[in-house]
């Protein structure tokens, strides 16, 4: 099945004529923002959730207000917390998307992901909605929590039932050296995002628009290759510490979204 639609079907001379005088009127349903990659309804609600944590609700709380399966309940009760914990909701942050200057539709997330002048909150953001829709209310994830030390890790995933939080920092691998990544992962995500007594598991996610090619020692270093150096790096820092559990190095290669999907 085609990933698109045709963005240019015939239009009608009557429905050409009303709008030249000024007499058409368009009723377009909501979830046409779908298109564009706005959230849906739920998607919406848990954004605004979680933008209450932690100064206006903790992990638990938030669980369980999520366990409420109409989001428009789920954006009311959000409504009154903030009001009462005098909490500003960034809408504006919700709904900023990027289109596509010429034509949105057939515009894909995938292509999207692809533009060289993405910057990586945007990234971020479509991951955390990823993981959302995979979480089957096991997990919730939160993006930027402030730490005391006003540090803020890309992404955390919080679990009622585990008291150790899962940390995520992300990458845009394109934008960096393997010397830089390899400091980032020592002193970013160990050193500042996991230095909490109860962090001890981390993911230092890189993602591949496919442009990155360096070297290392003279010789072509690939974007796997990349990983697995990164990957040893971290299994010898959780070697040598007694405080962490695990820290994995996962790779998102997005040429391959592009390779997979067919489109008109």
């Amino acid at each position: 099945m085609s990933a698109t639609f045709n963005p240019s079907p015939m239009i009608p001379p009557e429905i050409e004529n009303a709008a030249q005088s000024g007499e058409l009127v368009v009723f377009v349903g909501a979830g046409i923002s779908r298109l564009i990659n706005c959230p849906s309804w739920d998607g919406f609600a848990d954004r605004v959730l979680e933008q209450l944590v932690p100064d206006g609700l903790d992990y638990y709380e938030l669980s369980q207000i999520r366990s409420i399966s109409d989001p428009k309940k789920r954006l009311s009760i959000a409504k009154i917390v903030a009001q009462k914990k005098g909490i500003k909701i960034d809408y504006t942050s919700i709904f900023d998307v990027t289109l596509k200057p010429d034509n949105v539709y057939g515009y894909s997330q995938a292509q999207l992901l692809l533009n060289a002048n993405i910057e990586e909150t945007k990234i971020r953001n479509w991951f955390a909605d990823e993981l959302r829709k995979l979480n089957q209310e096991k997990y919730n994830i939160t993006t930027e929590d402030e730490y005391a030390d006003a540090t803020r890790p890309d992404l955390n995933i919080h679990s009622p039932t585990v008291n150790s939080p899962i940390v995520i920092e992300l990458k845009k691998t394109d934008n960096w050296t393997a010397p830089k990544l390899t400091e980032r992962l020592h002193n970013q995500l160990v050193g500042q995002y996991m230095r909490d007594v109860h962090s001890r598991y981390g993911i230092y996610l890189l993602v591949w628009q496919g442009k990155w090619k360096r070297k290392l020692d003279g010789r072509k270093l690939t974007f796997y290759s990349l990983l697995n150096i990164l990957q040893e790096e971290a299994d010898n820092i959780v070697h040598s510490r007694n405080d962490l559990e695990e820290i994995k190095v996962v790779g998102i290669d997005l040429t391959k979204r592009i390779k997979n999907t067919s489109y008109t």
